[in-house]
């Protein structure tokens, strides 16, 4: 599993470029490569905690995702408040704030204002708001013995698909940035959902057939998994390609790229290949625990460089390639400097703290 937080990592710098304007965006790809991956390392979690539902594992598992979630999405929305009132775009006023605080923005269409503070917040109100209910899902699926057999898990996984390839259908007219139709394909909790419940159904699916087949994958040669490694990767573009001919809405609320997400974390979960040797080496790993730091602080950094610096971040085409990309490198690596910086001096500390307090009682 230790190849896949290489493999987060990379993701990161794919939203990352998005967010510089790059051709051949990857935002929305890796966008639903996390929920997915959220929903599989979730049940991952969960059976190797052998979890239980009751009234103290339920209060321990939410505990837990607050303290390690709810800091990092609270100190990025309070610096940005200057930013926001600074630029000006958009009126600001405390119900902006209070909604964003309670991360209630995503639970209704709210426009522009959506990305009013760090626009990356949406992400983790969603992600929070399925973390209140996975568990009794997780219970539902143990009650009935859904993961006993894996045929009861495929006919589950194959319904959830049938519904996000049916809501696309639906949804496909009219879905411009800010409108109704965009806000409930993109980012409504209710159409992100099914990409997390597609990664936890096939988390159960993964750990079923590595039981079953755990022998066989032990004797795979060890460039038969570097190759398939490769194949996965190149993924990323054969999806880049097949998006453009495939109605936007699969690609708004991220069908098009759950096929690319199973096949990229089924592969690197095994971590057998050279590349997943590589992902898996302490810096990879370290930096992809720190993803979620970078994921939220990216974005303000951006914001902070353009609006005070006078910083010109997003690609310009005028500059060409090499004067883009090595702009892009630094601003990465500004970002990645104070995430580290946060992470090690704040946030760790903090977690710690908490954690010492709150879920030891």
């Amino acid at each position: 599993m230790l190849a896949l937080y290489g493999f987060k990592f990379i993701a990161t710098i794919g939203i990352f470029l998005h967010h510089l304007s790059f051709p051949h965006s990857t935002g929305s790809l890796f966008t639903t490569f996390f929920f997915v991956f959220s929903g599989f390392i979730t049940v991952y979690n969960f059976e190797k905690k052998n979890f239980v539902l009751n009234r103290k594992s339920l209060k321990q598992f939410y505990l837990d995702k607050f303290i390690k979630n709810y800091p990092i999405y609270l100190i990025t929305l309070i610096i940005s408040i200057p930013y926001v009132k600074d630029t000006q775009l958009l009126t600001f006023d405390l119900f902006d704030f209070l909604r964003h605080a309670f991360m209630l923005q995503v639970i209704a269409p709210y426009g522009k204002k959506i990305y009013m503070f760090n626009g990356l917040s949406w992400f983790l109100a969603d992600l929070m708001i399925f973390y209140l209910v996975i568990p009794f899902i997780y219970h539902f699926i143990k009650k009935f013995k859904i993961d006993c057999k894996i045929y009861k898990l495929f006919i589950c996984f194959g319904l959830f698909s049938i519904v996000e390839i049916v809501f696309s259908l639906i949804f496909n007219q009219g879905i411009e940035a800010y409108t109704t139709t965009w806000w409930l394909l993109y980012i409504s909790p209710m159409s992100r959902l099914l990409n997390f419940l597609l990664g936890f159904l096939f988390g159960f699916i993964y750990l079923h057939l590595q039981k079953k087949w755990e022998t066989v994958c032990q004797k795979v040669p060890y460039l038969l998994y570097t190759f398939l490694e490769i194949i996965s990767l190149l993924s990323i573009p054969a999806t880049m390609i097949l998006e453009k001919h495939i109605p936007s809405s699969f690609s708004v609320n991220g069908s098009t790229y759950l096929i690319f997400s199973f096949i990229c974390i089924f592969i690197f979960a095994h971590g057998k290949g050279f590349i997943s040797k590589l992902f898996s080496t302490k810096v990879m790993v370290y930096l992809g625990k720190i993803s979620l730091m970078i994921y939220m602080f990216h974005q303000v950094v951006i914001n902070y460089m353009a609006l005070y610096l006078g910083v010109r971040p997003w690609y310009n085409v005028d500059l060409g390639r090499k004067q883009n990309l090595i702009v892009a490198f630094l601003m990465f690596l500004i970002t990645l400097c104070f995430s580290d910086a946060m992470w090690r001096y704040v946030f760790q500390p903090l977690t710690l703290k908490l954690q010492r307090k709150v879920l030891s009682r």
